[in-house]
C-alpha cells in the first residue's frame, strides 16, 4: 500500500469508535490545560506531546486502516535494545551454555569463548555438566564438553529432545514418535510408550524422586504427553504409571517441574496449568487479551516460572515471571521471543529475541538488561543464512 493511499484511508474512513475516542481524549487534555495558570515547562510539553501521540495512536488502533498502519510500523521500526554489545564476551550469571545452531551444538564458556561439538542436531547437559547427550540423526550419543565421544546407541528414527535424568543414570528421548529411555552409560535402552506427542519429556527433580520411592533409591519419575494430549507420570525403571490427566483439548507445548518437584507446570497456547506430584490439578491460569504462550522455564530454586507469551494482534512478545497466580511482566518488545533460560544461580535470565538478532541477559530482581547483538553470526561457520541459535541448557 502506498503512503498516499494510506493517508487518504485515514482521512476518509474514520472508525465507528474513533471520533468518540478522540473527543474523550481531547476533553481530558482541555480540562488539564485549563487548570494550569503558569507557562508550561519542558516536562509538561513532553507530556502533552506524548498525549497527542497517544490520541493519534488510539485513532490508528480503532480505525479500519489501523491494521495496515500497525503492520507498516512493525516493518519500519527496528526491534532490539540500543547500545547492545557487538559480541558475546561473558555470560551474566556464570556457568556454561549448550547452544543449538545450524552447524550443530556449541558449548559456550563463562568468558564467552565457544566451541562446536560436532556434526550433531541438538544437545543437553548431564546433571553436573560432565557430559552432554547429543542427537545424531538415528542415534543418541554422549560426548564430553570438548567433543570427545563416550558412547553411541542406535535409534529407530531421528532423535529429538534428549533429557538427562537428575541422577545421571538415565537419558530420555523421543524417536520415531515414541518415548524411550537409555542407561546413562549407553549400555541399554528401551521404549516406554510407542505413541507420544512431540513435547520434550521432563524428569522430576531428584529430591522428590527419592521421597516418592520411599527410600534412598530414586524412582526416576518421568512426565510426558501422549499422542492423545494427556499428561502422564511414569516410573521409568519399572514402567509403572503413577497418574494421567484426561486428554487436553488445547495442544500442550511444554512441561517443566518446579525446583522442589512438588509442582509440574504445563504450558499451552492459552495458559499455564500446574499439577501436584500426585496428579491433582493445582492451578489453571489463562492468558488475557488473546495472547499465545510459546516457551517457559522453571527457576533452579524457588517457585518462579518464566513464561513467554505473544500478542499476535500487536506483534508484541512479553516475558513474565509467575509465582502461582501472580504474574509480573519484566520485558516486552516487537516480534518474537523464542527462548528463555535461568542462570544456574537463578539470578539472571537469558532471553532469546529472534527478530532483533539479540540475546538479552535480564536480572528480574532489578530489571537490569544487558544485550548482545548479531547473535546469529556468532554461531555461523559461513552459511548465507545461519538461522537464529537456540539455548539448549545453562549448566552448573
Amino acid at each position: 500500500m502506498r503512503s498516499r493511499e494510506l493517508r487518504r484511508m485515514l482521512r476518509e474512513r474514520p472508525a465507528e469508535r474513533e471520533l468518540a475516542a478522540r473527543e474523550r481524549s481531547w476533553e481530558v487534555v482541555r480540562v488539564s490545560h485549563a487548570r494550569r495558570s503558569h507557562a508550561p515547562s519542558r516536562r509538561s510539553l513532553r507530556l502533552a506531546a506524548a498525549g497527542i501521540a497517544a490520541v493519534a495512536l488510539i485513532g490508528l488502533v480503532l480505525s479500519p486502516a489501523g491494521g495496515a498502519v500497525r503492520d507498516w510500523v512493525g516493518e519500519v521500526v527496528e526491534p532490539g535494545v540500543e547500545r547492545a554489545a557487538p559480541s558475546l564476551t561473558e555470560l551474566r550469571g556464570g556457568g556454561r551454555l549448550a547452544v543449538d545452531a545450524s552447524d550443530g551444538p556449541w558449548v559456550v564458556e563463562a568468558d564467552g569463548s565457544k566451541r562446536l561439538l560436532g556434526d550433531y542436531e541438538t544437545a543437553t547437559w548431564s546433571p553436573r555438566g560432565l557430559y552432554l547427550a547429543v542427537a545424531a540423526d538415528r542415534s543418541l550419543a554422549a560426548v564430553e564438553p570438548d567433543g570427545d565421544p563416550r558412547w553411541t546407541i542406535p535409534a529407530p528414527g531421528p532423535v529429538k529432545s534428549p533429557r538427562w535424568a537428575p541422577t545421571g543414570i538415565r537419558v530420555a528421548y523421543l524417536s520415531a514418535g515414541a518415548l524411550a529411555v537409555a542407561a546413562g552409560d549407553g549400555t541399554t535402552d528401551r521404549v516406554l510408550d510407542e505413541r507420544v506427542a512431540s513435547v520434550a519429556p521432563a524428569w522430576a527433580p531428584e529430591p522428590e524422586n527419592t521421597a516418592a520411592s520411599g527410600g534412598p533409591t530414586p524412582a526416576h519419575l518421568l512426565a510426558y504427553v501422549d499422542s492423545d494430549g494427556a499428561v502422564r507420570l511414569i516410573e521409568a525403571d519399572s514402567g509403572e504409571e503413577r497418574w494421567a490427566t484426561a486428554p487436553i483439548r488445547d495442544r500442550p507445548l511444554e512441561l517443566a517441574w518446579s525446583a522442589t518437584g512438588r509442582k509440574l507446570h504445563l504450558l499451552m497456547a492459552d495458559g499455564v496449568r500446574a499439577y501436584s506430584i500426585n496428579g491433582r490439578e493445582l492451578e489453571r491460569n489463562e492468558f488475557s487479551n488473546g495472547a499465545l504462550g510459546s516457551v517457559m522455564s522453571a527457576a533452579p530454586a524457588g517457585p518462579a516460572l518464566a513464561v513467554i507469551r505473544r500478542d499476535p494482534r500487536l506483534n508484541t512478545s512479553y516475558l513474565s515471571i509467575r509465582r502461582g497466580a501472580a504474574e509480573r511482566d519484566v520485558f516486552s518488545g516487537p516480534g518474537r521471543f523464542t527462548g528463555v533460560s535461568w542462570s544456574p544461580t537463578g539470578e539472571w535470565l537469558l532471553l532469546e529475541w529472534r527478530d532483533a538478532d539479540q540475546w538479552l541477559f535480564i536480572r528480574p530482581a532489578t530489571g537490569q538488561v544487558r544485550a548482545v547483538s548479531r547473535i546469529s553470526r556468532q554461531f555461523d561457520l559461513g552459511e548465507a543464512d545461519p538461522g537464529f541459535p537456540r539455548v539448549a541448557g545453562w549448566c552448573c
